[in-house]
């Protein structure tokens, strides 16, 4: 059975807003990921679940700009994240114009252990 093991919402900046006790963020690096670091004994292994979900982003606030979100370096002591936006629908050439963007963002853990 699936349990969640810790849960948060980090905002634009890499402050937490909300989250499980013992979780931290840090934003920073040339490609301005957002690494999440887990407290010893939080997880078992580097096999858990992690879901992401990106809010929507808008340079002027929220808009129905494409905003995706990935997980990077998965390990037993955390992740990291990128969020990217594209003005794909506003752009001329038709072609997707992916630009790494500072959002809030979500995440969920699970593990099945």
């Amino acid at each position: 059975m699936s349990r969640i093991i810790a849960i948060g919402k980090v905002s634009k900046d890499g402050d937490i807003i909300r989250a499980t006790p013992g979780i931290t963020v840090t934003l920073g690096g040339a490609d301005s990921m957002y690494k999440v670091n887990l407290p010893d004994g939080m997880v078992y292994d580097d096999k858990y679940i992690v879901q992401l979900t990106p809010e929507n982003f808008g340079e002027d606030g929220p808009d129905f700009v494409y905003t995706t979100i990935g997980l990077h370096y998965q390990s037993k002591n955390g992740f990291l994240v990128s969020t990217w936006s594209s003005h794909y629908q506003t752009s001329e050439s038709g072609s997707p114009d992916l630009t790494q963007i500072p959002t809030n963002w979500h995440f969920v853990i699970y593990d099945l252990s």
